[in-house]
């Protein structure tokens, strides 16, 4: 039964998570942005240039803490999973040389309770789940950066509605998703779009060829880092039913049932064609 329940989830319209909209609001400051995925950086460095704050990357946890040593931030917005230092190992000695002078707020693109205590009780802040929105980012933003410094390691679980998405058509991207992305970009056209979705295209087809190399081999770790990348990817770019095929995909190289990932790899190949073509097509239209 449990295997039905999963091929409804990926074959089901997917319920999104919307914070309630705020009025807009821009603050001042710098944010430290530790990730790896170039797609989630430029969606994460689109929102915080729309919010007023300046960012610089990191892109693992160890030049993340490099980069604090001469460095001062407002916020650290800290990936979970990355190579060479993932965001635990590098909050964890950012405690231990600063204490709890710094602000951080994990990203996560799992998004289970046990996720988000490992996250507060590994010393992060607070918890946001990929992919986020704006008004979601700047919920998290304003909370912190108006709160008084007193240190405080408690997190605070922002107010969400559940909208279900429109049932009619069923496009491989989210239009909805794409549309935010679009209000992001400040030329007001389509340049920032086409840069997330250029990015996706680069490195979206090396994580496939890892994801069946990996259930070719029968390497249940490779798989489970491979489908967590791109399951990251494609959620940022409104991709949801192939990142909610990819986070079984994840989920069965976490426990090693790499039979039940085989049964899924024609029905990952369709979903993730079907999402070049539309990237194609908004790239290269006729």
């Amino acid at each position: 039964m449990g295997r039905d329940l999963d091929k409804e989830a990926i074959n089901s319209p997917l319920v999104e998570q919307v914070s309630v909209s705020a009025p807009t609001q821009n603050f001042h400051g710098k944010v430290l942005l530790a990730e790896d995925n170039p797609v989630n950086q430029e969606v994460a460095k689109a929102m915080l240039a729309k919010l007023g704050l300046d960012t610089v990357v990191a892109h693992d946890g160890k030049q993340a803490l490099d980069l604090i040593q001469n460095n001062q931030y407002d916020l650290i917005l800290m990936d979970c999973q990355m190579p060479n230092m993932d965001g635990f190992e590098a909050t964890a000695r950012i405690r231990q040389q600063f204490g709890a002078t710094h602000t951080i707020i994990a990203l996560t693109a799992n998004a289970t309770e046990d996720d988000r205590k490992r996250c507060i009780e590994g010393g992060m802040n607070d918890f946001l789940s990929k992919p986020y929105t704006i008004d979601q980012l700047r919920q998290k933003i304003h909370h912190w950066l108006s709160k008084e410094k007193n240190n405080s390691m408690n997190a605070v679980k922002s107010e969400i509605v559940e909208l279900a998405p429109e049932t009619n058509a069923k496009p491989a991207l989210n239009p909805i998703w794409l549309g935010q992305i679009r209000e992001l970009d400040t030329t007001g056209g389509n340049v920032l779009l086409h840069k997330i979705l250029q990015a996706f295209l680069e490195s979206a087809p090396n994580n496939m060829r890892q994801i069946e190399q990996a259930i070719i081999n029968g390497d249940a770790d490779s798989l489970r880092q491979s489908a967590h990348a791109l399951k990251s990817s494609s959620g940022n770019i409104g991709a949801k039913n192939l990142s909610a095929l990819l986070k079984q995909l994840e989920a069965d190289g976490r426990t090693g049932e790499l039979t039940h990932a085989e049964t899924l790899q024609e029905s990952l190949r369709q979903h993730y064609q079907q999402v070049i073509t539309e990237i194609n097509k908004i790239l290269n239209p006729s």
